[in-house]
């Protein structure tokens, strides 16, 4: 259909025209790793860009690693910009249980050497995605202990039961994580909803 497509399109001079496929729900046919570079310098961008490509293409985990944003082989170039600065975008998929974490983690690890003076890692994707989400659960949970304190002094009519109750969350956590190190789970929803209640 794409080439059928792209033959009926009329031929401008100076301009390459393309043919995408759009899916319907974009969120299902993104890559779970997506790793932004943004810099004033597109020759640096795209020098960064190539070394983390070979650098994540070369892991064991990583499939499919997919750059935009830099000059292909035959020279065409799409600009992207991530907060009105280039960017160029680096997307893979991951396979034989690598984890989003390690994945991100070994990204962090390596950019420093990787990546030329003057570009710098954003990341994206279901890594930003978590980041955002442990943030708003961090404020979330911290506002409901405050307000079970309160409730609790209202109740008791003293800080001391409420504070020695409040005080033995922390401990509940240090198990928490212990209980996941010793089985070897990663933290996740699951892990996460089973924290709270």
């Amino acid at each position: 259909v794409r080439e059928r497509i792209r033959r009926r399109l009329p031929a401008e001079r100076g301009t390459d025209l393309s043919v995408q496929d759009v899916p319907l729900l974009a969120i299902i046919a993104q890559k779970p790793l997506q790793v932004a570079l943004v810099g004033s310098d597109r020759g640096a961008l795209a020098t960064g860009a190539r070394r983390a490509a070979e650098h994540l293409g070369a892991l064991r985990g990583v499939a499919d690693v997919r750059v935009t944003g830099v000059p292909d082989s035959s020279g065409h170039e799409t600009l992207e910009r991530k907060g009105g600065r280039p960017a160029a975008h680096l997307n893979a998929n991951l396979v034989g249980g690598y984890s989003i974490g390690a994945a991100t983690r070994e990204v962090e690890r390596v950019a420093p050497d990787l990546l030329p003076p003057g570009v710098s890692l954003a990341l994206g994707g279901e890594s930003a995605q978590a980041a955002d989400a442990f943030g708003q659960f961090v404020f979330s949970l911290g506002l409901a202990t405050l307000c079970v304190v309160a409730v609790l002094w209202f109740l008791f009519h003293s800080w001391q039961d409420p504070l020695v109750i409040a005080l033995s969350l922390p401990l509940s956590g240090v198990g928490a994580m212990l209980g996941l190190f010793v089985s070897r789970t990663d933290f996740g929803m699951a892990s996460l909803l089973g924290l709270i209640f």
